[in-house]
């Protein structure tokens, strides 16, 4: 399934990536990068519709975000995102920088969880997962 989103929104993502706040750099490095975390691979700084999102798999359609501090004061647009992401079939996990300064290996253990849970979410649905032919299983 491709995943809609605006071109626009390509130099800006180019130039996040080479800016990650710390925290996104710390879950990029320790747990994302080159496919540490389960197996799957993420992608930084992803387009998606009007958004870019922190982290995204492909294959599980999945996105994690990292929320600072600045996210208290943009709930409205955050869960405006949530529900417009949600609407193409994608699960978000939303992980908070505090969680990542306390522990990071809780933070690898939540993530591993939400990772196997959608798992299991998309075998168990598969007329609704937007994964054809068991795209899943390849890793």
């Amino acid at each position: 399934m491709k995943i809609p989103y605006d071109s626009e929104l390509l130099p800006i993502a180019r130039k996040l990536r080479n800016n990650l706040t710390y925290y996104e750099r710390k879950i990029w490095n320790y747990l994302l990068r080159d496919k540490q975390l389960c197996g799957y691979k993420f992608t930084r700084q992803k387009p998606i519709l009007n958004y870019i999102v922190d982290f995204y798999s492909a294959k599980l359609l999945l996105v994690i975000e990292i929320e600072g501090e600045i996210h208290d004061y943009k709930l409205t647009y955050d869960n405006s995102r949530t529900e417009r992401i949600k609407q193409l079939k994608i699960k978000i996990i939303t992980i908070k920088n505090s969680e990542i300064e306390e522990d990071l290996e809780k933070t690898r253990d939540k993530l591993v969880k939400e990772i196997r849970n959608r798992e299991n979410e998309i075998l168990s649905n598969p007329l609704e997962s937007p994964l054809v032919g068991g795209e899943l299983g390849k890793k």
